[in-house]
């Protein structure tokens, strides 16, 4: 569904029956924004049609945003009704669309009926983020030209996401997860690969390093920077910059193996910012982290010895391996956490499924017969 809760995905997925739209009408607007590639629709493709598509609970779906919606749509999908593929994935687009935004209407009917209102502040600061993630206020601007929206229209689009929001909260609230759910999970799915990311804990080593910087592309840059030259010299400068810098982590190495702290010396002469203040230490890791020689000396190393120099792109290193942990699948105590909030989201997911579909059958809901289909009709009543 056109999910008025999530921000910012800019994306759309097409379903086998109908378009599933993954965007809020925010999103859709940043979508574009950030620069989706644009193709000429054809007329069949954005009729304008009766400025109202439908009536929900009393309140309008304007034509504006459901045509804002297919231009995106189309657009950030790469359809063409040239063809008869394109032509039917637009006209399975312009369904799941006033689909979606009669969705919208009836959230916004509950938020009303639940007397939920959104601080203003919240609203002032996400339609702020709205317009920064746009670009600024130029792009915004002609944003809001190319699709005849006024400035209050949109706002009025963030203040709906965000009142939408607080009702998807309220909502969560009405579900829960036990720990006997907890539990059966953990039980019955530690062996399904298709959860492994929760269940198994990958082979992973605990290492610290020294870095003495030594990037060639940088070298090279700072040495073009001094004045012309040709690129036999550059690249005779690089190579004896390049041995200097090793020279340097030689002579730390040396230092090791005399028996000097490593995390001393990485304090002292480590050039990495980001572990240096902390003696080097990198913290547990898995494989493919780093630079690939970097991860095959860690890997290699036991719990307590030290590399030579290592050499990537970044420069030189000197590793030591403090711990060497082997996959292994996790506890139910290590997992309890994850393990709930999968559980929670499918059900929440759930519960608002439901609930559309149930105020779907219930509300009044009107389209026009320009944007009607029997399919879309159908569906509606089925709650689909």
């Amino acid at each position: 569904m056109l999910n008025p809760i999530k921000r910012g995905a800019g994306l759309m997925k097409l379903q086998t029956r109908k378009v599933t739209v993954l965007v809020s009408i925010v999103g859709v607007l940043l979508a574009a924004g950030a620069g989706a590639t644009k193709i000429a629709a054809t007329h069949s493709s954005t009729d304008t049609g009766p400025a109202v598509v439908a009536t929900v609970e009393g309140k309008t779906i304007s034509a504006k945003i459901y045509r804002m919606y297919l231009k995106n749509g189309i657009e950030a999908l790469g359809l063409n009704d040239k063809t008869d593929e394109g032509r039917r994935k637009i006209e399975l687009l312009k369904e799941g669309i006033i689909s979606e935004l009669i969705d919208r209407r009836l959230i916004d009917a509950e938020v009303g009926r639940r007397n939920l209102s959104a601080p203003q502040k919240s609203v002032a600061a996400a339609y702020e983020r709205s317009v920064a993630e746009m670009g600024g206020e130029e792009s915004y601007r002609k944003y809001l030209s190319e699709h005849s929206l006024t400035d209050e229209e949109f706002r009025q689009t963030v203040s709906d996401e965000v009142e939408s929001q607080l009702l998807r909260g309220e909502l969560d609230k009405e579900v829960s997860v036990t720990q006997s759910e907890i539990t059966d999970f953990f039980n019955t799915q530690k062996s399904n690969s298709a959860f492994a990311g929760i269940f198994i804990q990958p082979e992973r080593v605990h290492a610290r390093h020294i870095l003495i910087n030594a990037r060639r592309s940088q070298i090279a840059s700072e040495i073009q920077s001094t004045g012309p030259l040709s690129k036999a010299e550059v690249d005779q400068r690089v190579s004896a910059e390049m041995a200097k810098r090793k020279d340097r982590a030689l002579a730390v190495l040396a230092r090791l193996k005399g028996g000097a702290d490593f995390q001393q010396l990485a304090a002292q002469y480590s050039e990495d910012p980001g572990t240096k203040n902390r003696g080097g230490d990198l913290g547990f890791f898995g494989r493919n982290t780093h630079a690939a020689r970097f991860d095959e000396a860690a890997f290699a190393l036991k719990p307590g010895q030290r590399s030579d120099i290592v050499e990537t792109e970044y420069g030189y290193h000197i590793i030591q391996s403090i711990e060497h942990q082997v996959e292994r699948t996790r506890t139910l105590d290590e997992t309890h956490d994850a393990i709930r909030q999968r559980l929670l989201s499918n059900k929440q997911a759930a519960h608002l499924k439901t609930w559309l579909e149930a105020r779907r059958r219930e509300a009044d809901i009107q389209i026009d017969p320009f944007y009607r289909t029997a399919q879309l009709q159908s569906s509606l009543k089925r709650g689909d």
